[in-house]
């Protein structure tokens, strides 16, 4: 009887120990990862290069905001695929002909 709880226990301890180890390996930014919005990503990258002013004065379809944005990042703007197509969509929706 007294081997079956030291091993019941031993198997609770090593559980709590793999959970404790699991636990503390998340990324904290998984935890309280905030969505940006897509004007603050549209402010936060394009403004590094350029007024905000610009961009908002115009009108284009979205095949053409599509294209601005594709050649902005040929010349080294650094946007992932997702935040390009983001950005796309906003313009397009608040600035689009």
């Amino acid at each position: 009887m007294r081997e079956r709880k030291v091993c019941t226990l031993s198997v609770m301890l090593a559980a709590a120990f793999c959970a404790a180890t699991f636990i503390s390996v998340i990324p904290p930014a998984a935890e309280g990862d905030e969505k940006i919005t897509p004007q603050k990503l549209f402010e936060q990258k394009c403004s590094q290069c350029h007024s905000l002013d610009d961009p908002r004065s115009q009108r284009n379809t979205k095949a053409e905001w599509t294209q601005l944005v594709k050649r902005m990042r040929g010349n080294g703007c650094d946007l992932s695929d997702d935040e390009a197509e983001t950005i796309v969509g906003y313009l397009s929706k608040n600035f689009g002909k």
